[in-house]
């Protein structure tokens, strides 16, 4: 009995230190900024143009699977080629004009109209299978499938649901109000866990009705570095945690700031999914199995 409390002492105060040096690593990187390959990414993203709710339908309308778009030479001056013979999506660009400022005189940019245009799906890239497009969410080995398969069960016997559907182009999941959990479909098995565990602290805390109306920057904050601390007690490294808690304008002060709610999400997920038993005692597949 003296041997089982000792280790149950010794396993608590292992996934302490492991949460602990998980939370310090984070603060560490959060006070860095973004790492070079998601300003890379920012570079990427700003050759190409917000669309409209109405461009969105056309384009939906024409090529559902459209994961972005862009003009012929736009789609060249990033470097990429289209297929010959690929079939344009016809959608709205705007007609822009210089006019003069009625009251400094100077030039401004002024949208007179709209014309129809071509753009190409990412898809009708030449080389897009072999040489994907940058993206926040890269893929990562696929080599998780039995700790994935193990801690969707543990989430499902809890109560919540956990689906894998086609979902909008930069969405990887989402957790709708009664608790059902969604996963990108498609995703590689390092990728499922880490967006698992992203809407599962989702689910645990933001459904609340306290934490309801929580700005969405510090929920997904919360969301983001609860995962990542779980990620760190299965042994996983979360690649993309920094770079997405960067992006919804989290930092090291609000990473603080949000300590005990990250803790309370931690605390209930690591029970929910069986990781404070013992080593002997634990069902969950480790990551390095």
């Amino acid at each position: 009995m003296l041997t089982e409390v000792i280790t149950a002492e010794i396993r608590a105060g292992q996934l302490k230190a492991t949460i602990n040096g998980a939370i310090n690593r984070l603060v560490e990187e959060l006070a860095q900024g973004h790492t070079e390959e998601y300003r890379k990414l920012l570079r990427f993203w700003s050759r190409f143009h917000r669309y409209s709710h109405g461009n969105v339908l056309l384009i939906l309308s024409q090529r559902p699977d459209a994961t972005q778009v862009a003009g012929y030479h736009t789609w060249r001056k990033v470097g990429r080629q289209v297929k010959r013979g690929a079939k344009a999506i016809s959608i709205w660009c705007p007609v822009i004009r210089q006019i003069a400022d009625p009251e400094t005189g100077l030039p401004v940019p002024l949208c007179v109209g709209f014309n129809p245009c071509p753009v190409f799906a990412a898809e009708d890239l030449v080389d897009i299978q072999t040489n994907p497009l940058p993206t926040l969410w890269r893929p990562l080995p696929d080599d998780v499938d039995g700790l994935y398969r193990y801690l969707k069960r543990k989430v499902e016997e809890a109560g919540y649901r956990v689906e894998e559907k086609l979902l909008p182009p930069g969405r990887q999941g989402s957790t709708a109000p009664d608790g059902t959990i969604t996963l990108a479909r498609g995703l590689d098995s390092r990728n499922r866990i880490m967006v698992l565990l992203h809407e599962l602290a989702h689910a645990l805390e933001h459904l609340r009705d306290e934490r309801k109306e929580a700005p969405r920057d510090q929920r997904e904050l919360e969301a983001e570095s609860a995962a990542m601390v779980v990620c760190a007690l299965l042994g996983i490294e979360h690649p993309t945690a920094r770079d997405y808690i960067l992006m919804y304008r989290g930092d090291a002060e609000g990473l603080r700031a949000s300590l005990s709610a990250i803790r309370r999400i931690v605390g209930r997920m690591v029970e929910l999914l069986g990781l404070a038993l013992s080593a002997n005692e634990s069902a969950a597949p480790l990551a390095a199995d």
